[in-house]
């Protein structure tokens, strides 16, 4: 998707912010900020990446495949979070697997 000057300085202004609160354990905070880029249809991999980190952390495996699978169609990493998203699942499957 194109941006404006302006509207790109937005998303990365919510990005940096989110990292700040990541790192100040604020995640539901981040949360929140990445979700308002992602509504605006942001194809940064900066931000998916995070959100990932965010959903990672709160071990929400729903939406962390909702976002992976927005990331494959949005985002420039296309085949590296196709990847990411098969790993992810056959771990998760292990995990499963190993603690019952």
């Amino acid at each position: 998707m194109l941006y404006s000057g302006k509207d790109l300085k937005k998303i990365k202004e919510k990005e940096l912010q989110a990292l700040l609160f990541i790192e100040n354990n604020m995640i539901d905070s981040a949360e929140k900020i990445l979700l308002q880029n992602i509504d605006a249809e942001t194809d940064s991999n900066f931000t998916y990446d995070l959100l990932i980190r965010v959903y990672e952390f709160k071990e929400d495996y729903q939406n962390l495949i909702k976002i992976l699978n927005t990331a494959i169609k949005s985002a420039g990493k296309k085949d590296f979070y196709r990847n990411l998203k098969k790993k992810l699942i056959i771990s998760k499957i292990l995990k499963d697997i190993y603690n019952n």
